[in-house]
């Protein structure tokens, strides 16, 4: 297995771009697609090679697609998910999907005695395309304010 070095120095700079501009979570291996097809771009433009000094500060002109392609594809309906636990996001193939709202469980009898409050579900939507056209895919997050971690709901 090869390794391409500059695909992780890449990789990296827009998974901290991502969070940081849109709260935008790219560590998942759902995110491997959408990585690789962005990555595939860039290598197609006249911008430096990533290296190293990206870890200390990616260049003005980099950065600034970087933060172009991220905003032109990291939609959501209203507002940007307010993540509980680390930041992530939902994808079909290599094309990260819309973010819809965000649920959080309360904490009253009902939700106590049969389910579980502090859990937020966030809500992603987006098209699968087939041959008549396009089917609707729902997807979710789980993520608890009781505890670490995050669940990936199909």
């Amino acid at each position: 297995m090869v390794i391409d070095r500059n695909y992780i120095l890449f990789s990296s700079a827009l998974s901290e771009l991502a969070a940081q501009t849109c709260s935008v979570g790219l560590g998942h291996s759902e995110s491997e697609l959408f990585m690789k097809r962005v990555y595939d771009e860039y290598l197609l433009t006249s911008y430096p090679e990533p290296n190293v000094n990206w870890i200390k500060s990616i260049p003005l002109d980099v950065k600034s697609w970087m933060v172009n392609v991220i905003q032109e594809n990291f939609l959501f309906m209203n507002k940007k998910p307010k993540w509980v636990g680390g930041a992530s996001w939902r994808f079909i193939d290599d094309v990260p999907m819309i973010f819809i709202s965000q649920i959080e469980f309360e904490s009253n009898e009902i939700m106590d005695k049969n389910l579980s409050s502090g859990d937020v579900l966030y809500i992603f939507s987006g098209r699968n395309y087939i041959v008549d056209g396009w089917e609707l895919i729902i997807k979710m997050i789980k993520q608890d304010k009781n505890a670490i971690g995050t669940s990936y709901i199909d």
